[in-house]
């Protein structure tokens, strides 16, 4: 049987139409989630995005995102040209993997990240304590290394130089410990912290050490020397630093970021911040410095022809509104303009905790002002283990939620987590709400907008949902180049049939 080419015409635009169909559907993705080797992660939050913006949010459970226990994990189809591009995937900040997005697909992507810091991955890392993250840090004892200093900073040879060694408690309790100290050149010495206070530092000064050699000498402390204490984070114990010995003919180029200052701040209420930068080299120096207030504002300060040993401060003034913890970034020589011996004091960080102003009520922390989503205030108490009497915990849900995502369907998502896990939705701010999404203009072939199309009052559907006739081409007429595509493919089918129903009618 001879099949006519009206026939094969008609076939090839239905099987174009029906695949055109599919364009419009969510891309569904599923997978494992590991953070610093922990296989069971959970109540992490997984951002996509496509071209740097967010297109979906979800949350982990034992490991896993997009399937059960997790909820699925659908990215809403809401533009022709995100077929076939990168979807990038992001767990705590950090690039955790990709794919590309087509139309509904399933596709597995396992994510991965490491050297975060997450309280639930059971390692106890710099920047957690037993009182921060008691399932990472069980043991309450922690003391640290602090600090390592002297002058001069750079001594000439057979100049006497001045060290100080800081060590820290950050346990709950007061310990005693040994400390050992090096000065590199085979000299040692040690020193006791006798019933140093939580939160109480221990300072070691020793005098009119010379060296009598030009050369780099690696100068150390480690806390709890002698391992006396069972503690939740032994990683921070040990601190070294390098001390370089000079000749009055070196030339030493070295500058660091000295001190972040700041007032007591509160909400909505302007507060002083000083930044200082201080020349450790040798001759004068010029070079620019970089501000992060902590809350997306940044600004920059230069110093001019800064002696040797001196220091310059800038000070400005910051408004934060929204109460929480900030960190102010301190970048000594941010262009890289100077070639320095010592390029690891450049940077600085400190916090700022910005709390209600007195008398008001309180609001849910927000520690991002500029962006929307946060949530819940409250503390926690960690249970106390190997006891042998019953522990009362105290657990008030913190809600940190996600920026609500683009309006699709008149509806906006976002998630919400938990990150005290109290296991109760109490407080839990919404996570869906209504919206409604721009109106698309009508524009004439010579370029005049004529109305708003797309509105209800307009008749047509709202940008976002889909009508009949977009459910079969599988996009929004209006919403690209490629929908018109589609919908000339439509009509193109219509003609077909037109012309094989007239065909078969005049026979």
């Amino acid at each position: 049987m001879k099949i006519r080419p009206s026939i094969r015409l008609l076939v090839f635009l239905l099987v174009i139409s029906i695949a055109s169909a599919q364009l419009g559907v969510p891309c569904r993705y599923y997978g494992t989630v590991t953070v610093n080797n922990y296989t069971l992660a959970s109540n992490l939050i997984i951002t996509a995005q496509i071209d740097g913006g967010d297109v979906g949010y979800t949350v982990s459970a034992d490991g896993v995102y997009g399937m059960p226990p997790a909820d699925n994990f659908d990215i809403e189809f809401e533009d022709l040209d995100w077929e076939g591009r990168t979807v990038n995937f992001y767990i705590l900040g950090t690039s955790a993997g990709q794919s590309v997005f087509n139309s509904g697909a399933f596709k597995e992507v396992d994510l991965s990240v490491d050297g975060v810091v997450w309280c639930g991955d059971l390692i106890c890392m710099d920047g957690e304590s037993y009182a921060s993250c008691q399932s990472d840090c069980p043991t309450s004892n922690d003391v640290v290394a602090q600090s390592i200093s002297w002058s001069p900073e750079y001594p000439l040879i057979n100049q006497s130089v001045s060290f100080t060694f800081t060590v820290r408690n950050d346990g709950p309790s007061a310990v005693n410990f040994s400390n050992a100290v090096n000065f590199g050149d085979g000299l040692t010495g040690s020193f006791n912290a006798a019933e140093l206070a939580p939160g109480a530092v221990r300072t070691y000064t020793r005098n009119f050490i010379v060296y009598d050699t030009e050369g780099t000498y690696t100068i150390s402390l480690d806390a709890d020397s002698g391992n006396a204490l069972d503690e939740s984070n032994e990683a921070n114990n040990h601190l070294s630093r390098q001390l370089i010995v000079i000749t009055e003919d070196t030339d030493i180029v070295d500058v660091s970021a000295n001190n972040i200052t700041t007032g007591s701040a509160v909400v909505n209420k302007a507060v002083s911040i000083s930044f200082t930068v201080r020349n450790l080299g040798t001759g004068n120096a010029s070079f620019t410095s970089a501000l992060d207030y902590g809350n997306g504002a940044t600004g920059s300060f230069e110093a001019v022809n800064l002696a040797p040993g001196g220091t310059y401060t800038f000070t400005n003034s910051m408004t934060y509104n929204a109460i929480g913890n900030y960190n102010i970034t301190l970048t000594a020589d941010s262009g890289g303009v100077l070639v320095e011996e010592n390029e690891d004091n450049n940077l600085l960080i400190r916090t700022i905790t910005v709390n209600e102003a007195p008398g008001s009520e309180p609001e849910p922390g927000n520690n991002n002002p500029s962006g929307g989503g946060g949530g819940g205030g409250g503390s926690y108490t960690p249970p106390v283990q190997n006891q042998t009497t019953t522990t009362v915990i105290t657990c008030t849900p913190e809600w940190d939620c996600t920026d609500w995502l683009d309006c699709f369907n008149n509806r906006q998502k976002r998630v919400c987590v938990d990150t005290n896990t109290c296991g109760t939705d109490e407080g839990k701010p919404e996570i869906i709400r209504d919206c409604e999404a721009e109106p698309i203009p009508t524009v004439t072939a010579d370029g005049e907008v004529l109305a708003q199309a797309g509105t209800e009052d307009q008749g047509g559907s709202p940008k976002g949902s889909r009508s009949f006739l977009e459910l079969i081409t599988g996009a929004v007429v209006g919403g690209g180049t490629g929908s018109w595509v589609l919908a000339a493919v439509l009509a193109a089918f219509v003609a077909g049939l037109l012309i094989v129903y007239f065909r078969l009618k005049k026979k």
